[in-house]
């Protein structure tokens, strides 16, 4: 949960909405943010088992995020 935790609040440097809090920027981020979820808990669970990431994982900004971990 720490790792989920520290991933998400990483992904607000990437939000492309971050000054935005209308109505319908909330519903973006809350869609990229629900798939970037996902895409990080997968992501770690191959790094933890020591599986490689896929080339397709690999061109999503989620494997940036773990780098740094």
């Amino acid at each position: 949960m720490d790792v989920l935790r520290t991933a998400v609040s990483a992904l607000s440097f990437y939000d492309p909405d971050q000054k935005s809090n209308d109505h319908e920027a909330n519903v973006r981020k809350a869609i990229r943010l629900t798939s970037q979820i996902a895409m990080t808990v997968a992501a770690y669970d191959r790094i933890r088992k020591g599986k490689t990431l896929s080339s397709r994982t690999a061109r999503f900004r989620t494997r940036r995020i773990f780098c740094c971990f």
